[in-house]
């Protein structure tokens, strides 16, 4: 199984109003002001992280093809062809419009989490994504 991963408005929604809440509740914290300045900075800073992450600021997207091989290895591809390694599944979770995929390799500690949203994948990636996931045999 092959998903070609594109850009989301929903991804960027999310960023935007996740960003804005950081930055209203520490506003409405009442810290010190040099504080408070350097708290919104930092989320800031995320907020064109992430942004360019998800390709939202003229980069390409970090992750462009998720491959199912026949052994059950999830491999991560960039935009430039080179893959990020196989990975088994851990876990994922199925919100709405989102699906969270928790990555592991097989030997190490540090596991990938993977946001796929609805509007980055065709209709039938997705209700093929969404079968394979809910399957339980398929995590580790």
């Amino acid at each position: 199984m092959l998903i070609e991963l594109q850009r989301s408005r929903i991804l960027l929604g999310y960023l935007f109003a996740s960003h804005a809440l950081a930055m209203a509740l520490v506003l409405l914290s009442k810290l010190h002001w040099l504080l408070t300045l350097g708290l919104l900075l930092l989320i800031s800073l995320n907020l064109i992280r992430h942004a360019r992450r998800y390709a939202w600021l003229g980069e390409t997207p970090a992750v462009t093809i998720l491959k199912l091989s026949a052994d059950q290895r999830w491999q991560l591809i960039d935009s430039q062809g080179h893959h990020l390694g196989e990975y088994q599944l851990k876990a994922s979770v199925m919100l709405g419009f989102v699906l969270v995929i928790y990555l592991k390799k097989p030997f190490d500690r540090l596991s990938h989490t993977l946001l796929v949203a609805r509007d980055a994948v065709e209709a039938e990636q997705w209700r093929l994504l969404r079968v394979r996931l809910r399957d339980p045999e398929h995590w580790y």
